[in-house]
Parts: structure tokens; C-alpha cells; sequence
């Protein structure tokens, strides 16, 4: 990721650079920039927006605006929890995001806190749309089985690579809102494959056992969703805003 210039405009951007040993792969650099146009297409006062995607040379790209602030995982770094209204506002505005997005057909893909900033107003936004699927495509970009995701914030279903809605979103944020309030997300081991393992099999541990000053109406609606089965979470974006907004009341 690299801080640009549009000398057209005259206004900062941030522009991601494709890693070369992903730009070799012909199918996945196609999808790559077919995904970014479709991110492009958002367009939501909580969605970093998406100004172009393209080729220079062998480097492929994506243009999109520059937000000045840190990212959400900056901010746990600096407290490892947040206080729950605090944790519950960020969750509103990034499932706000995701409602959209979905409500469009699609789907984020890798919701965690790096991809989470908090400008200096302390305006939420979400990123990297820019990895954005269309409902209905596996969890694997290409052929060669390059997988999309941050493990520790990955879906049972993404985790297996089957088909995603959704609501693979919706477990992601509920990992997030997970960590902003307990300092760890609810799944951790040495190697992708172990991790994977415990995500589509074990349960996690109840929030309310780390942090006993979270409202047991946080805890379920969390733990709702990051049920294995997504026929088991808040079966939209807008059913988790809905919650969320009753909690924060």
C-alpha cells in the first residue's frame, strides 16, 4: 500500500500494488480488476471509496481514496480492548457498510481491523472493498487456489472454501467485535490449517468469561454471530444493525 497522487484531481490517494507472484497469475489478475470495478460501484459515507483499478507495466493496481487516521487494529494495539458503547458504535457503522454492500450483492470478504480505520474525526470506514466478491462465488478467487481472507477472521464456510452470502460477513464482524472486547480473537493456532480446524469445530469461549463488564445482550447477539452455521447467525447485515442499534439504545 503506498500513499499517491492524482495530479488530475489534486488529491491524495492510497494505492495498492498488487504482490508480484499474485500478478503472474493471468486468471487471478483478471478477476482481480473485474472485482475492483464492481467495488467501485459502492458508494456509502462508511465505504472507503474505490477512484480506479488498472495495469502500469506488469504492476496491477487499485486507486481509492486516502483516509487520514489509523486503522482499528492500531487502536487495539494501543488498547487491547475498548470500551463496549465504543466497540459497539464501530460494529454499527461497519455492518451499516456491509448492509449496503450486500444489499448490491457484495460481499467484503475480509472484514477484520486493519481493514477498519478511524479517520481523525473519528469517522468509521471500511476498506480494501477492493477484494469484493459477487454473492455466490466460493471462497477461492482462482483455479490455482489462492485463498482470500485472514484466517483468524474467516468463516466455517470460508474456511472449507464453500460458497459465500453474506453472512460470512457477518461472522467476520462478529470475530471483530469479538476482539475490541476481550483483546483476543476467539480462535488462535500455530498454523492455518490447526486454526481452520478449531474455527469449524470448536465453540468459542463466552465473552462475559473475559470481560465480565460486557452486557449480556452484547454477548449473545456476538456469539449469534459466530455460529458455525450461517442459517444460525443474524441472517443480514440489517438484522445486526437493527440489534445493535436496541443494544447502544
Amino acid at each position: 500500500m503506498y500513499e499517491g497522487f492524482d495530479e488530475t484531481l489534486q488529491r491524495r490517494v492510497a494505492v495498492k500494488v498488487l504482490l508480484p507472484y499474485l500478478a503472474e497469475d493471468p486468471d487471478f489478475t483478471e478477476r482481480f480488476l473485474r472485482e475492483a470495478r464492481s467495488a467501485a460501484a459502492l458508494e456509502h459515507p462508511a465505504i472507503c471509496a474505490v477512484y480506479s483499478a488498472g495495469r502500469d507495466g506488469d504492476r496491477y493496481f487499485i486507486a481509492m481514496q486516502y483516509i487520514e487516521g489509523q486503522t482499528l487494529a492500531s487502536v487495539l494495539e494501543q488498547s487491547s480492548v475498548l470500551p463496549e458503547p465504543a466497540a459497539l458504535r464501530v460494529a454499527r457503522t461497519v455492518a451499516s457498510a456491509l448492509a449496503y454492500a450486500h444489499g448490491r450483492g457484495v460481499i467484503h470478504r475480509d472484514i477484520k481491523p486493519e481493514n477498519i480505520m478511524i479517520d481523525v474525526s473519528g469517522k468509521v470506514m471500511v476498506m480494501d472493498f477492493g477484494l469484493a466478491k459477487k454473492m455466490g462465488a466460493g471462497g477461492r478467487l482462482t483455479a490455482t487456489g489462492t485463498f482470500i481472507g485472514t484466517p483468524e477472521y474467516c468463516s466455517p464456510e470460508q474456511c472449507e472454501t464453500r460458497a459465500l452470502d453474506g453472512r460470512a460477513d457477518i461472522y467476520s464482524l462478529g470475530v471483530v467485535l469479538y476482539e475490541t472486547l476481550t483483546g483476543r480473537v476467539p480462535f488462535e493456532a500455530e498454523t492455518p490449517f490447526a486454526l481452520f480446524k478449531k474455527i469449524v469445530n470448536e465453540r468459542p469461549t463466552p465473552i462475559r468469561k473475559l470481560n465480565p463488564k460486557v452486557s449480556a445482550e452484547t454477548e449473545t447477539l456476538v456469539m449469534r454471530m459466530l455460529e458455525k452455521s450461517p442459517d444460525a447467525r443474524p441472517q443480514s447485515a440489517d438484522e445486526v444493525v437493527a440489534a445493535l442499534d436496541a443494544i447502544i439504545a
